[in-house]
């Protein structure tokens, strides 16, 4: 069984059900995902001191491969490489940049001048700006509404709450209303938090990411711009902004003081006219050390968990789904930078 049907589960149930596993998702629907809202950016190199991303080169291989798989049998049109033009806010920061474009590890991944002719004529690009090749942008909406119409179709999908106090185990299995299985694997975001199975406050530190759908008539461009928040080309004029993080708050409705925000951005960073189409808001699974959580429940071993792949999911999604099979049918490490039991002690 696989509780949540965002990106960490429609990952792991597309990979089961390759492998020939009989599978059952619990899923009420999209409302409020942080899947649904994201722009499923994948970066090499990110963060003020311009930082490779971690276990990239491994990463995107097993992701591409299998987004490249989801395309093929979906359907849908998900993958759409894309350079990252960013803003530097300084001299240092671009000597900082420049020091790094010449580490053999940065190298494949730097443009030497930035391509800035395409967007000048609508955007502000005044200032120092550094360019990333080997970007990504995957459409997470896309390919969630995609496998859940599979899943669906294939009757493995029940559109119900989970109610976890249900559940109990005997004599290797799990057992819930009328199923019976070998695994129960929670992939529910930041309804973790509400799962007694799990000690989430030990290690979950939820954000609120607030984003703008905007539309920017007449205008194309095929990179994404990084100034102090992203533009990000989707389809027909439509574009990408955000996301403004927040880490108090009381509910996940949009607020205004990010709509206030994210607009003088917008304005800021866009010369012509644009209209902004939607205020979206979702609340993220964020892990304290910024790592996912994956791993077996140390009371219960058939129930695991598998979340807070957090704003590098895109990247990190494909990869650690196929290392946690592994872990559940081989019994291999998943290691200790994501293993649940690394805050056994907490």
């Amino acid at each position: 069984m696989i509780i949540g049907q965002g990106l960490a589960g429609s990952l792991l149930a597309d990979l089961l059900l390759k492998r020939g596993k009989q599978i059952m998702v619990y899923d009420e629907g999209h409302l409020g995902s942080s899947t649904a809202n994201a722009a499923g950016i994948i970066n090499p190199v990110t963060g003020r001191r311009f930082v490779k991303s971690w276990m990239f080169d491994q990463l995107i291989e097993v992701a591409l491969a299998q987004y490249q798989a989801l395309q093929m049998s979906l359907g849908v049109h998900l993958i759409r490489e894309r350079n990252i033009v960013r803003s530097l806010p300084d001299r240092k920061a671009m000597n900082d940049w420049l020091m790094k474009s010449q580490w053999p590890d940065y190298a494949p991944y730097v443009v030497e001048e930035p391509g800035l002719e395409e967007l000048q004529e609508f955007l502000d690009m005044q200032g120092l700006w550094s360019e990333v090749t080997g970007g990504y942008q995957i459409d997470l909406p896309v390919l969630i509404k995609a496998m859940r119409k599979r899943l669906l179709e294939m009757k493995v999908l029940r559109e119900e709450h989970f109610k976890t106090e249900l559940m109990h185990q005997k004599e290797g299995s799990v057992y819930y209303t009328d199923l019976q299985a070998k695994h129960v694997i929670f992939c529910e975001g930041f309804k973790m938090a509400t799962n007694p199975l799990f000690e989430s406050s030990v290690f979950l530190n939820p954000s609120k990411g607030e984003n703008f759908l905007l539309k920017i008539p007449g205008q194309s461009m095929e990179k994404m711009i990084k100034r102090k928040f992203f533009l990000v080309p989707l389809q027909d004029d439509i574009y990408w902004f955000g996301a403004k993080d927040g880490w108090h708050f009381e509910d996940g409705s949009p607020s205004s003081e990010a709509y206030e925000l994210l607009k003088r951005h917008a304005l800021k960073l866009i010369k012509v006219p644009f209209e902004i189409l939607e205020h979206r808001a979702a609340i993220r699974p964020t892990i304290k050390d910024r790592r996912p959580v994956i791993g077996k429940h140390r009371a219960f071993p058939n129930v695991y968990l598998f979340n807070g792949l957090g704003t590098k999911g895109s990247s990190l999604g494909p990869y650690w789904a196929r290392r946690l099979i592994q872990h559940i049918e081989e019994g291999s490490s998943l290691g200790h930078e994501v293993d649940l039991c690394r805050f056994a002690n907490q």
